[in-house]
C-alpha cells in the first residue's frame, strides 16, 4: 500500500488503520486454514515437513506483527507512528495480549490434563498452543479496532 504525499500523517495513519481493519478478518480465516492443516498434517503423520513449518510460522508472524505494529514493512512517515500508537489501538492490543495468554494458559492446561487419558504429541500440542494463542490475540484485536472504527 502505498500512502500519497498529499496526504497528510494524521490522514495517512487513519487509512492505513481501515485499510488494516479491513483485511484483519481475511488474514485471520488464512491463518486459521493453515494452522487446520497443518495440525491434520501433524495428527495423521506424527510430524510436520519443513515446508508445512514455515508457512505456519510466517502465517503467525505476520498477523502477530500487525498487531504489534500497525502494518509490516510499510515505509510509514516518521510523523505517521502517533496517530497509529495512540491510547485507543495501545489499550487493544494489550486487552488481546491478555486474551491470547489466558487461550494459551487454558489450552495448555486442558492439554496437560487430557494427556493423563490420552496420548497427546508434544508437536501437535505446541502447535495448537502457539497457534490457538496467535489467533485469538488477532481475532481479538481486530474486533476491537473495527469497533473503535465504527464510532
Amino acid at each position: 500500500m502505498i500512502i500519497g504525499k498529499h496526504l497528510s500523517d494524521e490522514e495517512a495513519a487513519e487509512k492505513l488503520m481501515r485499510h488494516r481493519a479491513r483485511w484483519m478478518p481475511v488474514l485471520i480465516l488464512s491463518l486459521v486454514f493453515v494452522q487446520v492443516v497443518t495440525a491434520i498434517k501433524i495428527y495423521t503423520t506424527g510430524q510436520l515437513a519443513t515446508g508445512g513449518w514455515t508457512g505456519w510460522l510466517l502465517m503467525i508472524f505476520l498477523v502477530l506483527n500487525i498487531v504489534a505494529t500497525g502494518a509490516p514493512g510499510l515505509a510509514r512517515r516518521p510523523g505517521m507512528r502517533v496517530y497509529i500508537d495512540d491510547e485507543l489501538t495501545i489499550s487493544h492490543r494489550s486487552k488481546a495480549y491478555a486474551i491470547g495468554f489466558w487461550v494459551m494458559l487454558l489450552l495448555g492446561i486442558a492439554l496437560l490434563v487430557t494427556s493423563n487419558w490420552y496420548v497427546v504429541y508434544a508437536q501437535l500440542a505446541l502447535h495448537s498452543v502457539v497457534g490457538l494463542g496467535a489467533i485469538a490475540v488477532a481475532t481479538r484485536y481486530a474486533m476491537l479496532e473495527r469497533r473503535a472504527l465504527k464510532q
